[in-house]
């Protein structure tokens, strides 16, 4: 690791993040990457108080027009959230690997370049039932696809990946197959 792999690292290794599960966000922070529907599932999380809230920190890799309003939106929901930037293309597959689920919200993805790489370190994704992103996503095989646009259908897979260790390892698993 070079000097700057080692310092972006560090953030996510901080004990206060120990014994979270860390749902990893890597892409353009933009309308087009489904961050209105996130930040709105989230305010809904929020609302109900669902328990698996309290057992996650988002990390988020990426910069575009939302970034302030994703920032806001999460700050005023008290969700721990890493809002590291852009960061080195290098840098990605050691924030996957670290991840315990990669999210991705986009409806209309055709290639999910970074779901890809996450597959490929075996990091479980969520992502939505829609565009490419079934092509390469099997449900409950490599990763959980939730309804479009459905808060509930995201709610609920999210949950049992956040609450369910078993779950994510197998999915790890059968990744790390599916992929070689």
């Amino acid at each position: 690791h070079n000097e700057e792999e080692t310092k972006f690292l560090s953030k996510l290794t901080e004990p206060m993040y120990e014994d979270k599960v860390i749902l990893a966000f890597v892409c353009r922070l933009d309308q087009d990457k489904g961050w209105p529907f996130i930040m709105e599932a989230f305010k809904q999380f929020a609302k109900d108080q669902p328990a698996w809230l309290s057992r996650v920190v988002l990390v988020i890799a990426g910069d575009g027009q939302l970034t302030d309003k994703i920032e806001q939106t999460f700050g005023e929901l008290d969700i721990p959230t890493i809002m590291l930037g852009r960061i080195l293309p290098e840098q990605i597959p050691s924030l996957q690997k670290r991840a315990d689920i990669c999210v991705n919200g986009s409806e209309t993805e055709n290639q999910a370049i970074a779901l890809i790489e996450c597959l490929a370190t075996s990091t479980p994704v969520i992502a939505p039932r829609a565009g490419g992103l079934t092509s390469f996503v099997s449900d409950k095989s490599n990763g959980i696809l939730f309804e479009p646009g459905s808060v509930h259908d995201f709610g609920q897979s999210l949950s049992e990946l956040v609450m369910d260790s078993q779950l994510r390892k197998s999915l790890d698993i059968y990744g790390i197959r599916q992929n070689i």
